[in-house]
């Protein structure tokens, strides 16, 4: 299998539409690295492949939380080439109404023969079957020979002999030949102890002298004469007995052909003239059949008896063979399904490990986006209470000039008292009014800082009470302006 190109919407970090090329960046080397900082998305691209593909990730249990957050509808894509045929796998994932909040919906598959340019008829659950039936790899196989886990190459390079082997195992999934050579190292060794046992009975025999040697052997000698002459003597006997077995069966036959020949013979004297040539033959040829049937079963019989001897011999052997292999795979399959309960609590444990890092990994994220956020209203507050100060410091500028046009109001002739004081009243209440739309601003900026969070509630409190001091301040001030004018109002009535 070859991966041509990827493209992907709202999967994990990568967020909006992503699309690789795969062929394009193998153009001038048959080799390249995908590099980024973490959370960037390498892992990702890899989640992406094996999603498409088959409808799972080696990372995540759940395919669904592949989906960007705040995100309503998220695929991923594969095109790939197998056997010099290409083909483009999808998987799709939305939820309710598309909005982020929403329910998923079932997930979609689809498959697509990009030579013929059709939509393969199957279902959403097929897909993975077919994958796996064109390429030869279900979805174990893939992520072990073509995407290795994360985490796994960095522990096989960093590891010490034994835990390489132990991890090159689990990558390769050769445990079982592990096993087998166990095996077989304990059958050679229980062959070995066997030759070394009978290597000491052998040691442990005493040789006997010439003397005994010879009439040991001349004792042999007379047995296999006696054995012979039982063996000739047997099949003398094996032979008659097989004669009489024959004969009784012949005797049997002959008393049927009798009968049948009563018959015939009665049929015979029946239609005489008819029968006589005919009679004459069938006898003859009864007889024949009869003498060729005793010769036939004769040799069948001599033939069966050594087939069977042999066929015995080779049971007995077989039978013995299969019990020994028996017990080996007996011992074989126990040793295999505790390593294979073994690997799973492992592999489940790992995954389990792989989540609570992936969550780690998240809420440090958050807590980095809670922390600018609080530097950023920090900085809102800061410049808040600069602007207060600037009112207040522009209140103080406004009552020295008020102070200032009072004592030239007094010195000027009527009229032009009359005129200036309104020029400046009116000023002075445009003024009043800017003022007080600054300080409604201000107030309401205030109020959205203090709905950030508990925390960030927590950490404005102070601040938030020297505001309040310097709005009472501004409001004190505003009064005595106030009063200011209006006295300023009362004399200009006196002394008109």
């Amino acid at each position: 299998m070859k991966i041509i190109s990827i493209k992907s919407l709202n999967i994990n970090s990568l967020k909006g539409t992503t699309e690789i090329n795969f062929a394009e960046l193998t153009k001038e080397s048959a080799l390249f690295a995908i590099t980024g900082p973490t959370g960037s998305g390498k892992s990702t691209i890899l989640d992406v492949i094996s999603c498409a593909l088959y409808g799972q990730t080696a990372r995540l249990k759940n395919p669904n939380d592949l989906m960007s957050r705040n995100c309503g509808e998220a695929y991923c894509e594969v095109e790939f080439e197998i056997r010099g045929k290409r083909y483009r796998s999808s998987w799709t994932q939305k939820r309710a109404r598309k909005k982020h909040d929403g329910a998923f919906q079932t997930a979609k598959m689809e498959l697509v023969d990009l030579e013929e340019d059709k939509i393969l008829p199957l279902k959403s659950r097929e897909v993975p079957k077919k994958i796996e039936e064109l390429s030869g790899l279900d979805f174990g196989r893939f992520t072990q020979s073509m995407l290795l886990a994360q985490g796994g190459f960095d522990a096989f390079l960093k590891a010490n002999e034994k835990e390489r082997s132990a991890l090159l195992e689990k990558i390769t999934g050769t445990r079982i030949y592990a096993d087998i050579s166990i095996a077989i190292f304990e059958k050679h060794r229980g062959y070995q102890q066997e030759m070394d046992s009978d290597q000491k009975i052998l040691e442990s025999i005493e040789l006997l002298d010439n003397s005994v040697v010879q009439e040991k052997q001349k004792q042999l000698s007379e047995n296999i004469a006696k054995k012979r002459e039982t063996d000739e003597e047997l099949k003398k006997l094996t032979l008659s007995l097989n004669w009489l077995e024959r004969l009784t069966e012949l005797r049997r036959d002959s008393k049927k052909y009798e009968e049948e020949l009563r018959e015939v013979s009665k049929l015979k004297e029946d239609n005489t003239s008819s029968f006589e040539k005919l009679a004459l033959a069938n006898r003859a040829l009864n007889v024949f059949s009869a003498f060729t049937s005793h010769n036939q079963l004769q040799h069948s019989v001599e033939v069966d008896k050594t087939l069977a001897i042999k066929s015995a011999k080779e049971l007995t052997l077989l039978d013995e063979e299969t019990k020994s292999k028996d017990k080996e795979y007996s011992l074989i399959k126990k040793e295999f399904e505790k390593e294979s309960t073994e690997f799973e609590v492992e592999n489940k444990k790992l995954k389990e490990a792989r989540e609570v890092q992936t969550q780690e990994k998240e809420t440090q994220a958050n807590l980095a986006k809670e922390k600018t956020l609080l530097k950023s209203k920090e900085s809102d507050l800061t410049l808040i209470r600069d602007t207060l100060k600037f009112i207040v410091q522009e209140h103080d500028d406004i009552q020295k000039q008020v102070e200032s046009k009072k004592s030239y109001l007094l010195a000027n002739a009527k009229d032009e008292k009359l005129v200036s004081v309104i020029g400046v009243i009116a000023q002075n209440i445009v003024e009043l009014n800017k003022e007080r739309e600054s300080l409604s601003d201000n107030q309401s900026k205030l109020e959205a800082s203090d709905s950030v969070s508990l925390t960030q509630e927590t950490n404005y409190t102070l601040k938030k009470e020297e505001v309040d001091k310097l709005s009472v301040i501004f409001k004190e001030k505003e009064l005595a302006y106030t009063d200011i004018i209006q006295k300023s109002l009362n004399d200009f009535e006196i002394e008109e």
